[in-house]
């Protein structure tokens, strides 16, 4: 059985500047979120009034439990199997060095590769081709 990220100190500084920042934003822009965890940062912008909300994950009891708080959330490897383009995209990555002694399950929320930061560059590269041109 995988782990899913539960919230923690990251998670909640994501989450205070999300409710900052998109206070005066329009709800209609299209967001989707990138290793949605618990889906912590999707119920709090669902709260804010957002409503085109999307999310992937490559854990897939993540995946079920966002699916049952009735988000639409897939299964992708970043934007391995996404097509589409979005105004925003929120990330809260791993950005732990690889720990060989740490079990593969917990190592996908943990670990942002060898050095730690792999799996951020990687997003950073990807993300541009999802990100709409005023996004």
């Amino acid at each position: 059985m995988s782990l899913v990220y539960e919230p923690s100190e990251d998670s909640y500084l994501l989450q205070e500047v999300l409710m900052n920042h998109l206070k005066k934003r329009s709800k209609k822009i299209k967001i989707i979120e990138i290793g949605t965890g618990s889906g912590i940062q999707l119920e709090t912008l669902k709260k804010m009034g957002f409503k085109n909300l999307s999310g992937v994950d490559k854990n897939e009891d993540a995946i079920n439990l966002c699916k049952q708080k009735g988000f639409e959330v897939i299964w992708s490897n970043l934007f391995s199997n996404i097509k589409e383009k979005f105004d925003l995209i929120i990330f809260n990555p791993p950005y732990l060095p690889a720990d060989k002694r740490e079990d593969t399950e917990s190592a996908i929320a943990t670990s942002g590769g060898k050095n730690g930061s792999e799996l951020i560059n990687k997003f950073l590269v990807e993300a541009k081709t999802h990100l709409e041109i005023k996004g």
